[in-house]
């Protein structure tokens, strides 16, 4: 999985990249002064935020269709209902399957 890795690391790099030349750029006499640059910080830590978001769903469903599975620890107990059921070899309700 190391083309999915690489790709997200790529947006990462790229944003951190133009943040790094706006803030280099941009004196504290421009337009909004101080607050721009919070604005700045803001833009940035959603702009992470949603990187890593992307990049974990991106993740999940490559694994997804590669049928990879994410095997938990021995002796780990199930947290939510539906780990339970999957824990005790029960089909989940409301679901049908596709394939």
């Amino acid at each position: 999985m190391g083309g999915v890795s690489d790709y997200g690391t790529a947006v990462y790099i790229a944003g951190k990249t133009a943040l790094a030349y706006y803030l280099g750029r941009s004196g504290l006499e421009s337009a909004y002064g101080a607050a721009g640059s919070m604005l700045v910080l803001l833009a940035w830590v959603y702009y992470s935020s949603q990187i890593l978001f992307c990049g974990a769903e991106f993740t999940k469903l490559h694994a997804e269709e590669r049928r990879w599975r994410v095997k938990p620890l021995r002796g780990v107990e199930p947290v939510s209902e539906q780990a339970k059921q999957r824990a005790r070899g029960q089909k989940r309700r409301g679901t049908t399957s596709v394939r």
